[in-house]
């Protein structure tokens, strides 16, 4: 018989934790398989937020100008221009992944990975129509759901 407030589920993978059954949803960066189908932390993400500035579109007070909303480019007042950021490999010159997001006015662009990052460490790169490419000093390592990484203070 099981202990008080658990019941022997077939399928269920772990009996002696009532949040681990079939069917239940995954809980991102537990390390654990919440819904019983033999995968870890499936279906989740990581969200790396960025901070950068594009000199010549700086104005000070950590604001850059709108240069695509003042172009006629984007319809959103805070849109600055839009970035190309890549994680390359911190072993060799292999990219891994590259994507263009929006750069906000604010300098906080964000760029979403699979899951299967996690625990890796990268060489984040970030290139701009008219700028030189920028790479982080140190490969990042991508340790949660979020991972923070400033360009500004580097």
């Amino acid at each position: 018989f099981p202990p008080a407030g658990f019941v022997i589920t077939p399928g269920d993978c772990n009996d002696n934790n009532p949040n681990v059954w079939p069917g239940t949803t995954e809980v991102c960066d537990d390390g654990i398989d919440n819904n019983c189908d033999g995968q870890i932390d499936e279906g989740c993400s990581i969200t790396l937020n960025l901070k950068l500035f594009i000199e010549g579109y700086y104005i000070g007070a950590g604001l850059m100008q709108p240069v695509l909303f003042n172009t006629g480019l984007s319809l959103n007042d805070t849109d600055c221009d839009s970035v190309i950021v890549e994680l390359y490999d911190q072993f060799s010159d292999t990219i891994l992944f590259s994507n263009t997001v929006i750069l906000n006015t604010y300098g906080l662009p964000s760029v979403h990975y699979p899951n299967s990052l996690y625990g890796g460490s990268y060489f984040i790169v970030v290139r701009v129509r008219n700028a030189i490419e920028t790479w982080s000093k140190l490969p990042v390592t991508f340790n949660s759901s979020s991972v923070y990484f400033d360009f500004s203070s580097q």
